[in-house]
């Protein structure tokens, strides 16, 4: 993945990461989360300990006119705390929790 994820709070301003967990890490409750295409880095795990929006560029690059997929490699958890949350455009090759 060669850009980063970018994380616009509610206020609007907007902050960079480098891996998804880091993003959620960082992101206050209510922020939007927008990943690039290609492979978001994350070590297997990513938690979502909090109401979060998040955008991959698209889950079907070859229909949908992008350069690329999003792909989330692992599994995401969404935790107490996340309620209300969503998640659009990505692919997952793992497991999404509640």
């Amino acid at each position: 993945m060669a850009q980063n994820i970018a994380v616009v709070s509610p206020s609007g301003e907007t902050s960079l990461y480098k891996t998804l967990q880091e993003a959620v890490d960082g992101a206050e409750d209510g922020s939007v989360v927008y990943l690039p295409g290609g492979v978001s880095p994350t070590n297997g795990t990513t938690v979502v300990n909090k109401k979060l929006t998040i955008f991959g560029v698209s889950h079907r690059a070859d229909i949908d006119n992008v350069d690329g997929p999003t792909k989330i490699d692992g599994s995401l958890y969404f935790v107490k705390g996340s309620s209300g949350s969503a998640l659009m455009g990505v692919y997952l090759t793992q497991s999404v929790y509640f």
